[in-house]
């Protein structure tokens, strides 16, 4: 009986393994196909054209989504691909992207003449490098899931907040010269850090949180949802209080434009550098809370990949539904438009809530 027993589960075993390593290989080549279809069919496409012919490159553009469907699963089923491999693929060919652009941005800074080709090929070389290497190294390592996700998140999430540092300690984005335009020396200055930023940045994140138990990407996408929501409920508060200024009829009639740009445009305030300032701390504030509170509740509570994808979508849907009223207000729209960033943080942190609910009953 007891040998039955231990065939029995000996069998179950062997069958969730194979269904788990199943799931793995689909989501190599789900990750792959998309990074075909979004990315590396135009790259490739162009960079084919510029070198060759144009229909030639749109010939390789069209067939580029394909041919990773089918390379990646030939690959996933003649060597295998254990976790986090679809992970670290796809996050690393995401990577490769942003890091392509930011480097040939800093090369054209400074005035370096890159041939036609080099526009898509930088970014299609360094992700499909970055995408063979996130997979190498997932296969010998013990790097948790969630520590790729988190490096490919604070990539683009460091930028952000670069620019609120600096817009603290400048009262803007950017120094302007004597004419009214922007520096030059200071945006070739920008662009050389800016890859520097990105990379150290992710390279940062993923170190601190490669060893943390059962993180998973579902984790990762809370946390960086957080640390933005975080941000933006900062954010609006100080919005709501500069929109109050507006309520005297003289700066309604003198300085409308400047209510609409703070309305429909964000956390950026024209012309107020002590506003831009304290903007630029809140959010930055703002973000290091909300780190800190999914920090707390991830130890408590993993967060499923499915759960933290639509944890992460909220502030976008609450955002652009709390402008829809106000189409109501055409004529003068400060009776609602005054209030519709407090209108935004209650529905962001009110449906994340239900969302939280949902998966940690």
């Amino acid at each position: 009986m007891m040998v039955v027993l231990l065939a029995v589960s000996s069998s179950d075993t062997v069958k969730e393994f194979k269904r788990d390593e199943a799931i793995e290989r689909v989501g190599f080549v789900a990750g792959q196909t998309v990074l075909g279809c979004c990315a590396y069919s135009w790259l490739g496409g162009a960079f084919v054209g510029s070198v060759w012919d144009w229909k030639v490159g749109m010939c390789v553009g069209s067939a580029t989504p394909l041919m990773c469907m089918a390379a990646s699963a030939a690959y996933s089923m003649k060597v295998g691909v254990k976790s986090p491999g679809a992970i670290a693929s796809f996050t690393g060919g995401v990577d490769g992207l942003l890091w392509g652009y930011l480097i040939e941005n800093s090369l054209i800074s400074y005035d370096v003449r890159l041939p036609e080709w080099a526009t898509p090929g930088i970014p299609l070389t360094t992700s499909l490098i970055l995408n063979a290497a996130g997979l190498a190294y997932s296969q010998n390592s013990r790097a948790s899931e969630g520590a790729y996700v988190t490096k490919t998140l604070f990539a683009f999430q460091s930028l952000y907040y670069y620019y609120q540092l600096k817009r603290t300690l400048l009262g803007d984005y950017v120094r302007y010269d004597s004419t009214g335009a922007p520096s030059y020396s200071e945006l070739k200055f920008d662009f050389t850090l800016l890859p520097v930023i990105s990379v150290s940045s992710a390279l940062g994140g993923f170190i601190s949180t490669a060893g943390w138990e059962g993180y998973t990407a579902g984790d990762a996408l809370f946390l960086s949802a957080n640390i933005s929501k975080g941000s933006l409920v900062f954010g609006n508060v100080l919005r709501t209080a500069y929109l109050q200024t507006f309520w005297s009829q003289d700066r309604w009639e003198r300085e409308r434009d400047k209510y609409f740009a703070v309305l429909t445009q964000g956390y950026y305030y024209p012309d107020n550098p002590t506003m831009n300032r304290l903007g630029g701390a809140s959010q930055i504030v703002g973000g290091i809370l909300g780190a800190g509170v999914s920090y707390m509740l991830i130890r408590k509570h993993h967060v499923p990949t499915m759960a933290g994808v639509l944890y992460s979508v909220v502030p976008a849907m609450a955002y652009w539904a709390a402008y829809a009223p106000l189409i109501l207000f055409e004529k003068d729209p400060r009776p609602y438009g005054s209030f519709i960033p407090l209108v935004q943080i209650g529905l962001d942190v009110g449906t994340s809530y239900l969302i939280y609910r949902l998966f940690v009953r």
